[in-house]
């Protein structure tokens, strides 16, 4: 490939408009929000995001908000999306609404039905893999590099024989099927195999994650870039001024708790966490409660039948807005995953000053290392033993704090933007 002036980059991005939040969607808004800032620098990419049949560049999606220092929507990308929004036969009906009753269709009553997008996005994208929208197709091969932020997302290039990078988040899949719809399972499955006949490169996001993919599959080493993620020290960090709508109608604002976040499926071994806090509060005679954080994932019926009839002082939330507060509030975050490709969340808990409780297995110990105590996530006594040494031990938690401090320097957005840059460079070179 001849060295030009600038190169064309379109990354696959339908992970923005998913209703639910997840780490993967997680990813997707931070890496594309910080690579619009590191882009800005020298302007060495053109890169644009395919959101179902529509192409929109980057810079008219995002935009940096001098008032809140933060990247943010662009403010003419509602249009856009009101665009994409039409592409669905409920939307058309809206649309109709608006044209008729403009005041009533505001930003929040527009927010409320975003979550149609993310069906609408895939039934477009769906109609690519048939090769259904030839301009579309033509426009996509003419880019130099397809970044996939998700495997089973390259399904829909089917016909496009382009350069591609994919990320690989894990391969849990096949390490844990059974905590996975059959569905999920050949689809992710389908697209690693399509990945690798599409010679496409791989972003790792941990080096367990690394190790797992070139032990499964032909994918060579020198193929494979492990690039971590990051957090956002602009959210998560220690403060103690906080104006939280969730915990004063809960009345729990001056109660200790320890925090789980994750999805409600069997990988993130929330039973276990419940039985340990329980024997916990037959030990420690104090009014503490554990909250959950997370998304209603897949074979979550026994996790949610527990919720439903256990202890007043176990709760649960689906809303991530507001999970900087429940960090800083938390005693610690307890995170004994069976399997995590990379773990974000121990990251947001030790930015924000707290120890993590995590399991010694996968990529756990590469994010947390020695900012918290990892324990045998299938042994219920050991999890417990963990969340009352932070209880009782005050230097061992202070040891944890510090830890943490100095360790999170490691992991920024920034970072992980800069060498996913640095590798589309070096690719295209």
């Amino acid at each position: 490939m001849n060295k030009k002036n600038q190169y064309n980059i379109l990354i696959e991005a339908s992970k923005l408009y998913q209703p639910t939040t997840d780490g993967v969607k997680r990813y997707t808004v931070e890496l594309l929000h910080h690579l619009y800032l590191e882009n800005q620098k020298n302007n060495q990419f053109k890169i644009d995001l395919l959101l179902g049949k529509y192409i929109i560049p980057i810079n008219d999606f995002l935009k940096f908000d001098d008032s809140q220092n933060r990247v943010v929507k662009s403010e003419n990308i509602f249009a856009r999306e009101l665009q994409i929004f039409k592409s669905g036969i409920i939307l058309n009906i809206l649309y109709f609404i608006h044209l008729k009753l403009p005041l009533i269709f505001n930003q929040y009553f527009f927010s409320y039905y975003k979550k149609k997008y993310y069906s609408v996005i895939l039934s477009d994208l769906t109609q690519l893999q048939k090769g259904k929208y030839k301009i579309l197709e033509n426009k996509i091969k003419s880019y130099d590099l397809i970044h996939i932020l998700l495997p089973q997302n390259i399904l829909f290039f089917k016909n496009i024989n382009s350069s591609f990078i994919t990320t690989i988040h894990d391969i849990t899949h096949q390490l844990f099927p059974e905590y996975h719809t059959q569905n999920n399972i050949i689809r992710t499955e389908k697209g690693i195999q399509l990945s690798i006949a599409k010679k496409s490169k791989y972003i790792s996001v941990s080096e367990a994650t690394k190790k797992d993919v070139i032990q499964y599959y032909p994918i060579k080493n020198e193929d494979v870039q492990m690039i971590y993620e990051g957090v956002n020290l602009n959210v998560f960090y220690p403060h103690s001024t906080y104006d939280s709508n969730i915990l004063k109608s809960l009345e729990i604002a001056n109660k200790s708790f320890f925090l789980c976040v994750g999805t409600l499926e069997p990988r993130k071994n929330l039973i276990r966490v419940i039985k340990a806090f329980e024997l916990l509060q037959g030990e420690i005679q104090r009014d503490m409660y554990l909250i959950i954080v997370g998304n209603k994932g897949w074979k979550n019926k026994k996790i949610k039948k527990i919720l439903k009839n256990n202890s007043k002082n176990i709760l649960f939330f689906s809303n991530y807005d507001e999970l900087d507060i429940f960090y800083n509030l938390s005693i610690a975050l307890v995170y004994p995953s069976l399997y995590e490709g990379f773990g974000l969340p121990l990251l947001e808990a030790i930015a924000c000053g707290k120890p993590v409780i995590y399991s010694n297995n996968s990529s756990m110990p590469e994010v947390a290392g020695n900012a918290g105590v990892p324990i045998n996530p299938y042994d219920i006594g050991t999890i417990k033993n963990a969340m009352k040494e932070l209880i009782l031990d005050k230097n061992k938690y202070a040891e944890c704090q510090k830890n943490g401090a100095s360790r999170i320097q490691n992991f920024t957005w920034e970072k992980t933007a800069q060498k996913t840059i640095n590798y589309y460079y070096k690719i295209l070179n």
